[in-house]
Parts: structure tokens; C-alpha cells; sequence
């Protein structure tokens, strides 16, 4: 292995891909279930894993590209990453828009596509990207945003500033009043997580009772989460998912930390090192392939609610993610296609 390689920012990669896995597999039919049953609060507690897991994703990023020791030119940035990332996209979204057409999924149905008028279908097929895939155009963003991201970071008091700021925004956005809403939500939260990535990476030491705060205040994020769901369900009378970003930009943090201050200590024998870096290697394919895998498996192999969703949804995500490794280790071994589409 190589001897710069952060081994633990490769297993919160894992980890993060599988809990993406597993929260959109207990989120597939938790609309479905009755409101309030004892089957719906553990869809609901499953799903909520997902929230913090994304942006905990983000900060990895940041910890690499946000990171000023790191040279990496414009463009290198559009020839290399964006470029690729670009391409992934392109190629992909048209293949899941025909699976979903055909499959006839309820959380992407084909009257999303179909109109009256040709071109209009012919627009909204080839415009129109299925929601999983909106992870892609964001690290995009992100990495058109680099440049400038990296001004912030090379500054330690600018680098506090824009998180100090960042953070009361996110509070004060609550308030409601558009142009303060508006700054938050596109100029100053997006770019926050990758940001927190680098500044917790550069953190040479974290405290013991600041450890235990980002724990704590994690699993208050989590429960906050949880509750929402069942205060705005209970409000409107129907499945509700909504979810306030404070609350998940806590939770990504303490798992951030989590992974930084505990799992970086372990010892991994070769053996697992092995196994933890081909896992990590192959989280991109395993993340494009989850979403139809899991349709598949749902409707032909394993229907998430056939049993006791407390061990159902954990089952049907492990098979979803071992499927999708298996395909993408398959498709890699094809060059030109591992070059550019995967």
C-alpha cells in the first residue's frame, strides 16, 4: 500500500457508500407503509442514516482538492476530473431514464418523461436525470468551484471566517427572509462540508471532550431527523421526509471525526488494508449501479417489505451492494470503459 495513502478516509468512503446503499433501500417503499406503524418508524430511522452520509462524502473531497500543499491547476481540474465526471454522466442518465421507463418505478415514474408532444418527451428524456444521480452534478460544482475554495483555505483566518459565517447561515436562514435565504442556500452552505473536510483533516488534534461534543451533538442531529420526519408526516397526514441541512452537516462531522480519531488508530493487517482499498476503489460504480440494482432485487430476488423491515432492508442492501461491486469489478477489466464511464 502506498505509504501516503489515508487508509481511514478510505473506509468512511466505504462506509459512506454502503450507508447510501442502505438508505435508499429502507427510503424505496417507506412512502408506502402506514403512517405510523411500527414498520414506518423503522423505515424512517433507516432512511435518516442516509442524510449525514452524503455530506460526510463531500468532506472527503474537500480534504484532497481543498488542500493547498496539493497542486492541482485549472486545468487539470476540466481535463482530468471534470472531464470524466462529465462523461460518467452523459452516459449514464439516458441508460437509468430507459431502465426506469421500463421498470415503471413510483419514485420515478415514465409520465415524468411522456408528453403529448415528441419533442417534448424527446426534452425531458435526454434533460431529465434520474434523482440518484444528482450526486454527480454536485461534485462538479464542486470542482469547478475548487479555485476559488482554495483561496479560503489558504488563509487560516479567512478559512475560520467563511465557516464561522457558513454556520450562521445556516441558523439564520431560518428566518425566512429571501435574500438571506438565498445567500445560504447558494453561495455559502454548498460549499460548506468540503470545507470542513479540510479544516477537521488540518485539525492535528481534536480533544477528548470535543470529540465527545461532536459525538453527542451527532446523535442529536440523527434523532432531530428522526422527529422531523414524524412531525411533518403527522402535519399533513402522509409520509413527509423533510430534513433541515444544520442537522445533517452535525451528523456528517461527528462521522467524520468518528473515522479521524478512532478507526484512524486501528492497526489493519495487509489483509484488510487489501480488501478496504479495492472496496474504496470501486464506491463510484458500486454508487451508479445501486439505485436499478436495488429495483431489480426488490421485484424479482428479495422484496424489501417481505419481511421484518428491522432486518429486511440491512439484507436487501448488502445483495444490492455486492451485486453492484461484482458489475463494476466485471466492467473495469474492460479498459476503454473503466477509462472513461466508470
Amino acid at each position: 500500500m502506498n505509504k501516503d495513502r489515508i487508509l481511514w478516509l478510505d473506509c468512511l468512503r466505504v462506509f459512506t457508500c454502503f450507508l447510501v446503499v442502505f438508505a435508499h433501500c429502507a427510503v424505496y417503499i417507506f412512502g408506502e407503509r402506514e403512517l405510523f406503524s411500527p414498520g414506518w418508524h423503522i423505515y424512517n430511522c433507516y432512511t435518516v442514516t442516509g442524510q449525514g452520509t452524503n455530506f460526510a462524502f463531500f468532506m472527503i473531497s474537500g480534504v484532497f482538492f481543498l488542500d493547498p500543499d496539493r497542486e492541482i491547476s485549472i486545468d487539470k481540474l476540466y481535463s482530468k476530473y471534470i472531464k470524466k465526471l462529465a462523461i460518467i454522466f452523459l452516459f449514464w442518465f439516458p441508460l437509468n431514464n430507459i431502465f426506469f421507463l421500463w421498470y415503471g418505478s413510483k419514485l420515478f415514474p415514465p409520465s415524468i418523461f411522456v408528453s403529448g408532444n415528441i419533442f417534448v418527451t424527446a426534452k425531458n428524456f435526454f434533460l431529465l436525470h434520474p434523482l440518484h444521480l444528482w450526486f454527480l452534478p454536485t461534485i462538479i460544482g464542486f470542482y469547478i468551484s475548487v479555485p476559488l475554495l482554495r483561496c479560503i483555505t489558504q488563509n487560516e483566518k479567512i478559512l475560520s471566517y467563511y465557516i464561522l459565517i457558513s454556520i450562521l447561515a445556516i441558523f439564520v436562514k431560518r428566518t425566512n427572509i429571501n435574500i438571506i435565504v438565498s445567500l445560504a442556500n447558494y453561495i455559502v452552505i454548498p460549499c460548506l462540508p468540503y470545507v470542513l473536510g479540510y479544516y477537521l483533516m488540518k485539525c492535528k488534534k481534536i480533544s477528548g471532550k470535543t470529540e465527545f461534543a461532536l459525538y453527542t451533538l451527532g446523535i442529536i442531529g440523527y434523532l432531530s431527523m428522526v422527529l422531523q420526519t414524524v412531525y411533518f408526516s403527522c402535519k399533513e397526514g402522509r409520509t413527509n421526509m423533510v430534513y433541515f441541512v444544520d442537522f445533517k452537516v452535525i451528523m456528517a462531522v461527528a462521522i467524520f471525526c468518528f473515522f479521524k480519531c478512532r478507526v484512524a488508530k486501528i492497526n489493519f493487517s495487509p489483509r484488510a488494508q487489501s480488501i478496504i482499498l479495492f472496496l474504496s476503489s470501486h464506491t463510484l460504480g458500486i454508487y451508479l449501479f445501486q439505485t436499478p440494482l436495488r429495483c431489480i432485487v426488490h421485484r424479482y430476488l428479495l422484496p424489501i417489505d417481505s419481511f421484518n423491515p428491522l432486518f429486511s432492508v440491512p439484507v436487501v442492501a448488502i445483495i444490492t451492494f455486492l451485486i453492484s461491486l461484482v458489475i463494476t469489478v466485471l466492467l473495469k477489466k474492460i479498459p476503454w470503459f473503466n477509462k472513461y464511464f466508470i
